[in-house]
Order: structure tokens, then C-alpha cells, then sequence
């Protein structure tokens, strides 16, 4: 009997431990950590107050969002001018609330460390101009009014092709952003992983992208978000927001098929607690086999 007493324990400790363990990743799975492959071919937003767990937030600006295909795609009909929409995954004042910010270790993406990432093609060929697709990352000051941006696209010209990197922040003494951009020439538009991976301690935001499905990245730009490219003030409550761009100025239409967007996800980076765990959980494990492997010999 006395024999079975520990590797009892053993297992009844693993099960609390991996309890716990699991208790902590189902945030994962919440609001602003998520994902969506657009599989479904649907494309459903937010109606009700916060965020709900794997639904898009809102769409603003102009042109249309499409779940088809197995993606999601925009479109635009305008030929002239500045004209872009916005796909949201969570906004500002929504990913700053415990519920908005659930799978993240403090609940505030600001404070927290997590990766986002997303397939993006662009495939228009402007008459002029430029056209963009990618990912941003914004938030919000106090009022609550605009902030800072920080984003990642695909940006093609009539003559070139390119990752590019931009940050703005507010300034309202001409109700514009002070904005500054720095690009990475590309000859591939087509399924090109775009990156966002964001440190919650040093406030550091760094990205990159991947031509072969996310196996290798190669690094673009980082944003200290706190220091050189801080907006002007802290996120609101320690929110941000992040939604998909789509862009065209003065280049035309972009027509059904030309801007398509992929396996969407945001994941949260387990802190060194975290890790611990599991590391602990792994040591009850191998203890549990080395004794069951001893009594096993024993009674050979």
C-alpha cells in the first residue's frame, strides 16, 4: 500500500498543476489574444458591448471587408484621392478593460508582452500613386482622443513593391500625424507574413515579415513605444488597439481578389511564471516515471 502512496501524490499534484496551467492558457483563446483563419467564409462583427471572443470589432472608412474564399478581402471603387478602410480586431477602449485585455498577463496590452501576425497579399498594380495593406497597432490619450499608430504593410508603386514600416502620432495643431516611414523593396506580394511583436516591460515594438509561411522572419523596423516613438501620452488605461488597413491614393480601384488578408492571430508571450510552471510540471512528470519504472522493477 505504502508502495502506491507517492506516485498518488505524484499524479495528484500534476493534475493541480496542469489544472492551473490550462486555467491560465483558456485566456488565450479571448479577445485580444485570438485568431481567425477566416475558414468560414463569414465575417461577423462586435454588437455588443466589449469585445466577444474571436468576433471582429467594428469596420470604418471606406471601401467593403468580404469573408470569402477563405479569407477576408477588401475592395475599393475609389480611383482618385486618399481612400482606406479599417478591419478592427479590438479597439482601443475595448482591449484596455480586464475583459478586452484577457489572456494577457496583467490585462492591458501595454503592459503585457504578446505577437501578432497576419498573411497579407497585395497584388493591385497602381496607375499612380500608391496603394497599402497590413496590420496596425494604435491607441488613444486621455478625452479619449487620437494618439499614436504604429503599422506594417505592403505598399505597391507603379514601379515598386515594398514591406513598409510606419509610426505617427497626433498633432493637433494640424489635425494630422507627424508620421515617419522607412520601406524594405520586395519582389513577392503574395502571402507575405507580416509580424508584430511587442515586449510589455521594455515597451519595445518590433517588426518583420516572412516570405515562406512564417518558418523565418526578417526584421524591418522597432518602435519604443514608451521612448523615441512614445504618442503623446500613455495608451488610455494601458489599451491598444489593432485592425487591418487597406489603402489606396490615387491609384485606382482595387478590385475583388487584388487585397486579401489570412490567418490572423494574436498570442500572448508567457512570462518567466509561466514557464516555470510548466517547467515544474514537467519535473512532477519525470519523478511520477522514475518511481513508476522502479516499482515496475521492483515487483519484476
Amino acid at each position: 500500500m505504502a508502495a502506491h502512496t507517492t506516485p498518488m501524490k505524484i499524479r495528484y499534484l500534476l493534475g493541480v498543476l496542469a489544472g492551473c496551467c490550462l486555467s491560465a492558457l483558456s485566456l488565450s483563446a479571448q479577445t485580444f489574444v485570438g485568431s481567425d483563419n477566416f475558414d468560414t467564409n463569414t465575417l461577423t462583427l462586435d454588437s455588443q458591448a466589449g469585445t466577444q471572443v474571436g468576433v471582429w470589432s467594428y469596420t470604418s472608412g471606406a471601401g467593403s471587408w468580404t469573408a470569402t474564399n477563405q479569407r477576408v478581402e477588401y475592395t475599393n471603387t475609389a480611383t482618385t484621392g486618399l481612400s482606406r478602410g479599417f478591419l478592427g480586431w479590438v479597439e482601443y477602449n475595448e482591449g484596455n478593460t480586464p475583459a478586452g485585455g484577457a489572456g494577457l498577463t496583467t490585462g492591458e496590452p501595454y503592459n503585457s508582452s504578446w505577437t501578432a501576425q497576419v498573411s497579407v497579399s497585395n497584388l493591385t498594380v497602381p496607375v499612380a500613386g500608391f496603394t497599402m495593406a497590413g496590420l496596425e497597432l494604435y491607441s488613444s490619450s486621455s478625452g479619449p482622443t487620437r494618439n499614436a499608430y504604429y503599422g506594417i504593410y505592403l505598399a505597391n508603386t507603379p514601379t515598386n513593391n515594398y514591406v513598409q514600416f510606419e509610426w505617427g502620432k497626433w498633432n493637433a495643431g494640424i489635425t494630422d500625424y507627424d508620421r515617419t516611414t522607412t520601406r524594405a523593396l520586395t519582389l513577392d506580394g503574395s502571402d507575405v507574413v507580416l509580424r508584430m511583436d511587442y515586449d510589455g516591460t521594455s515597451k519595445i515594438l518590433a517588426l518583420s515579415y516572412s516570405y515562406d509561411a512564417g518558418a523565418s522572419f526578417t526584421a524591418g523596423a522597432s518602435f519604443d513605444i514608451a521612448g523615441a516613438q512614445a504618442g503623446n501620452t500613455t495608451p488610455l488605461d494601458n489599451g491598444f488597439g489593432i485592425d487591418l488597413l487597406g489603402l489606396t491614393n490615387n491609384a485606382g480601384a482595387i478590385a475583388a481578389g487584388q487585397m486579401s488578408y489570412d490567418n490572423f492571430a494574436v498570442s500572448a508571450v508567457p512570462e518567466p511564471s509561466t514557464y516555470a510552471a510548466f517547467a515544474g510540471l514537467g519535473a512532477l512528470g519525470l519523478a511520477w516515471w522514475r518511481r513508476r519504472q522502479r516499482t515496475m522493477a521492483t515487483h519484476a
